[in-house]
């Protein structure tokens, strides 16, 4: 966030709505081709082309295709995408490109933020927030997991198989779990 926010803030601030068109063909001609190159990798050179091409999850390969495997708790036969051995590590860009949609569409207004004060109280509230929203996920998560697992059975509990459940999808894998310091990363460079 911190970094993004650099680089592109005065842009936004400048040119506002046509600074979406540069910012997105700058940051995914960074990380696109090489992650499609990858993935035709894994997916000729690995069993995983074999498993997806022949597996009922197929359409998987869309969410692989558009790098957005970390929006959803995708899996295969309740191994998260993220912790799936073929091409698991690619979790962080799909969650990287949220970010980018995010602040593309509407946390660059964080560059109007022209108060030290204002700034500092942002920053201080999303810190503080993000903490009390993660304690509480953490303090109840005996309710709300089983609310989750009921709608997402693919999964394992997180009981069973911690690394593959929906929950350490949710606070880690997920970008919405990540947002928060990319944020605050973002208030900070304002700052």
């Amino acid at each position: 966030g911190f970094v993004i926010h650099h680089v592109y803030g005065n842009q936004f601030q400048q040119q506002k709505w046509g600074a979406i068109p540069d910012f997105a063909v700058a940051r995914l001609s960074r990380l696109i081709p090489l992650y499609w190159f990858f993935l035709l990798v894994f997916l000729t050179l690995s069993p995983m082309g074999t498993i997806l091409f022949t597996h009922e999850n197929a359409w998987l390969l869309l969410p692989y295709a558009l790098a957005v495997t970390t929006w959803w708790p995708f899996s295969i036969d309740g191994i998260l995408l993220g912790q799936w051995r073929y091409y698991g590590i690619s979790w962080s860009i799909a969650t990287e490109i949220f970010f980018y949609v995010c602040y593309g569409l509407f946390l660059y207004r964080i560059c109007y933020v022209k108060h030290v004060a204002t700034c500092a109280a942002l920053l201080a509230a999303v810190l503080i927030g993000s903490f009390a929203l993660m304690l509480v996920l953490f303090l109840t998560r005996d309710t709300w997991d089983l609310l989750v697992q009921s709608a997402n059975p693919s999964l394992p509990p997180r009981t069973q198989d911690f690394n593959n459940s929906t929950y350490r999808w949710l606070l880690y894998l997920s970008p919405y779990g990540q947002i928060w310091a990319f944020i605050a990363g973002a208030l900070t460079c304002q700052l």
